[in-house]
C-alpha cells in the first residue's frame, strides 16, 4: 500500500469558508480497450487524496493498484493510457483487500469524530462512484458500499457554475487556470493530485464545493 501524510500548505489566499472541511479527491483508472466498451470493467488504480478545505493542506494520499479478475490481462492500449504494467496487477490485491485497506487509511487519516457531513468526495465526473464503484462491487459478489462513498462533487459542475465557462475535462481546466500539469495523464494518483490543484485554487478565487451528488440524485 502506498500512503502518505503530509501538511503541504497551498502559496494562495485565505480559503473561502466551505460546506465540507474536508474533500477527497479519487480518480479510478480501470481496464478498457481503444474503441470497445468492456461490459465489465474493473479497476486497477484506487488513488485519493485528503485535501484540509480550512487550511489548504494535503493532509494523505493513497494509492493501491487492484489485481483484475474479469480481464485479468491488460490490453496494450490500457498499459499506454495508463502507464500501468501487466506485472503490476498481477502483484497487486484483489478489489475487496484493497477497499478495505482505503476505508482504513480513510478513517485512519481524519479526526477520531469525523461526521458524514465533514467530508466529500470530489471527482472528475460521475463516472467514478455513479457507475465504476457500483460495477466493480457488483463484479464481487455484490460486495456491500462503505457509506463514507455514497456521495461525491463532480468538479467539472462545479468550476463550470463558478467561472461561467465549459469545464471540457482536467486538462483544459489546468490550461485555463495556468497551473501545469504535473506527472502523467490517466496515471489515477497523478490526476488525483492535478485536481487537488484544481479543487485549491478554485476554493482560494472564492469558490465553495457544494453541489453535492448521490446515485439517486443524478439518476
Amino acid at each position: 500500500m502506498s500512503t502518505s501524510t503530509t501538511s503541504t500548505t497551498s502559496n494562495t489566499s485565505t480559503p473561502t469558508k466551505q460546506k465540507f472541511k474536508y474533500l477527497i479527491v479519487l480518480d479510478f483508472e480501470a481496464t478498457c480497450e481503444k474503441d470497445v466498451k468492456y461490459p465489465n470493467q474493473e479497476i486497477i488504480e484506487f488513488p485519493s487524496v485528503i485535501i484540509n478545505t480550512e487550511t489548504l493542506e494535503t493532509v494523505s494520499t493513497f494509492r493501491e493498484y487492484v489485481k483484475p479478475i474479469i480481464n485479468p490481462n491488460l490490453s496494450k492500449f490500457c498499459t499506454e493510457l495508463t502507464g500501468i504494467k501487466q506485472e503490476t496487477v498481477e502483484n497487486a490485491a484483489l478489489f475487496p483487500e484493497v477497499l478495505k485497506r482505503h476505508c482504513d487509511w480513510f478513517f485512519d487519516s481524519l479526526p477520531k469524530d469525523i461526521q458524514s457531513d465533514d467530508y466529500c468526495f470530489v471527482c472528475c465526473g460521475d463516472w467514478d462512484l455513479l457507475q465504476c464503484l457500483p460495477k466493480q462491487l457488483k463484479l464481487c459478489n455484490n460486495l456491500s458500499k462503505p457509506s463514507y462513498l455514497s456521495k461525491w462533487i463532480n468538479i467539472k459542475k462545479q468550476y463550470t457554475l463558478f467561472y461561467n465557462r465549459p469545464s471540457y475535462g482536467m486538462t483544459n481546466m489546468l490550461r485555463e487556470l495556468d497551473i501545469p500539469l504535473e506527472g502523467r495523464h490517466h496515471c489515477g494518483l497523478s490526476d488525483s493530485l492535478n485536481i487537488s490543484k484544481i479543487l485549491k485554487r478554485m476554493i482560494s478565487e472564492g469558490c465553495n464545493f457544494n453541489l453535492v451528488s448521490t446515485i439517486k440524485s443524478v439518476k
